[in-house]
């Protein structure tokens, strides 16, 4: 049987790692394939995985920077379709905001059914948004998704199966993380974090972006994406505004993102 468009870009994809960059200039250049080869890729490939040219390719990732050729997941991709917020913030957050994301997060489930929260797998909150939403969220891999027992609903990521965790992944999780959101909330913020990069591709993607009022300065970070225009929550019922802002699309896409 003759290998099909979406059976190589899903064979380039395992054969590059999830690389993007790598992965496009094999098309580009029409690299070589070979038929058993891809037949033999394709069977040992773990779980269910969508392709760009396919017709249930979520929408949203197509408007993102360098969308991904392969998504793998777990779980109801249609989810993405929802009005999802998406969660990023610094992992030596204060007491203060973990306790108000507590809040925050416990009036928005019980009062906004239809907002899904998505984050980053292992990051900032994550524990904090499991203990409240279970496993009734998005969770965004950096690596595998066939490497963790993680409990979500949807589980997606552009790397397949045994890709190991590298720090430049990250940006690239943080793109998708944004991207799959209806609005982007960063509690805290430290300057120089990577969560400043998906501050900056939310506004690349003009997402609407809120942030926690800080009380320390060592989060100045935060302060300063306050002062750059991001919206001051603490209330569930700010959060959900916040869903149904108009996009405004400006910036520039992170250099980590290049």
């Amino acid at each position: 049987m003759a290998i099909k468009g979406k059976d190589i870009l899903v064979y380039l994809t395992i054969k590059y790692q999830g690389d993007w960059n790598q992965v496009y200039q094999a098309i580009k250049n029409k690299e070589l394939v070979d038929e058993v080869t891809v037949s033999e890729t394709l069977n040992k490939c773990e779980g269910k995985y969508v392709t760009i040219i396919d017709d249930n390719y979520p929408e949203k990732l197509k408007k993102i920077y360098k969308p991904p050729f392969v998504l793998f997941y777990k779980g109801d991709l249609n989810l993405i379709n929802g009005t999802n917020v998406s969660i990023a913030g610094s992992d030596d957050s204060s007491t203060y905001t973990y306790e108000l994301l507590n809040k925050v997060l416990k009036k928005t489930l019980s009062k906004y059914k239809e907002i899904t929260i998505a984050s980053l797998v292992s990051g900032a909150y994550d524990n904090e948004i499991y203990s409240i939403y279970g496993k009734n969220r998005i969770l965004v891999f950096n690596r595998g998704i066939e490497q963790f027992d993680k409990n979500a609903d949807l589980i997606i990521s552009e790397y397949p199966s045994q890709s190991n965790n590298k720090k430049e992944h990250t940006p690239w999780a943080y793109r998708i993380l944004v991207g799959i959101s209806n609005a982007l909330l960063i509690p805290e913020a430290k300057r120089k974090e990577d969560t400043l990069i998906a501050a900056g591709y939310g506004l690349y993607l003009g997402k609407p972006l809120g942030v926690f009022a800080q009380q320390e300065v060592k989060t100045d970070g935060t302060t300063q994406l306050a002062k750059d225009g991001a919206l001051l929550i603490s209330t569930a019922e700010e959060l959900a505004k916040l869903t149904q802002v108009t996009p405004q699309t400006s910036g520039n896409v992170p250099s980590e993102m290049q």
